[in-house]
């Protein structure tokens, strides 16, 4: 998993939408980094952040090489995060952003991310979570039902998150949503604020 195709389709549209949300020294966690091109068109784009790629142990071989060959400095060196096993409270960060994992991890990883991600947050931090979403109140897409359905016949915990239980859960541990925002390809861009 050395390149993404849709990483790499989506990488200047997510960092136009995060430009105006991301600070200069910011401290970055990314869940479910992959191959890391998000990482390294980001921080390519503004020298100042300070990026943390992480994945889980399968995946870490091909992130670990991609990052090492950046030769940055504000790429630390990527490590292994299983949402289900890791300290969230461990250390802070200003954002935790995820691209495309909710969908991946099984609902109830999921939740234990969402349950968790305020403890790896400073004051004021901000959660930003890219991907397709469900909404109660509007049929899925013909192509995101597709992919949902796809996800589910490999995996059946995985598939296309509903964005009306994501936002309660993140809700009750203080996180408010300020951006929700339409992107390519029947995605969202969303960002929530710990409060």
């Amino acid at each position: 998993m050395y390149f993404s195709e849709a990483a790499e389709r989506n990488k200047k549209p997510i960092f136009l939408e995060l430009r105006s949300l991301l600070k200069a020294e910011d401290h970055i966690l990314e869940i479910g980094s992959g191959t890391g091109q998000h990482a390294c068109y980001f921080t390519e784009q503004d020298q100042s952040l300070v990026w943390q790629c992480s994945d889980i142990s399968d995946n870490m071989p091909s992130l670990t090489k991609h990052i090492n060959d950046q030769e940055s400095n504000q790429l630390l060196p990527p490590i292994c995060l299983n949402v289900s096993a890791y300290l969230f409270a461990q250390q802070k960060y200003d954002v935790v952003y995820s691209a495309n994992a909710l969908h991946i991890m099984s609902w109830d990883n999921a939740q234990l991310f969402l349950n968790n991600v305020a403890q790896a947050l400073k004051t004021d931090g901000a959660l930003v979570l890219y991907g397709p979403y469900a909404y109660n109140d509007q049929p899925l897409c013909e192509s995101n039902m597709t992919f949902d359905n796809f996800l589910r016949a490999r995996d059946s915990q995985s598939g296309i998150r509903n964005f009306n239980e994501v936002n309660t859960i993140l809700q009750s541990h203080g996180f408010v949503l300020e951006i929700d925002v339409a992107m390519p390809a029947n995605n969202r861009l969303l960002i929530w604020k710990l409060m």
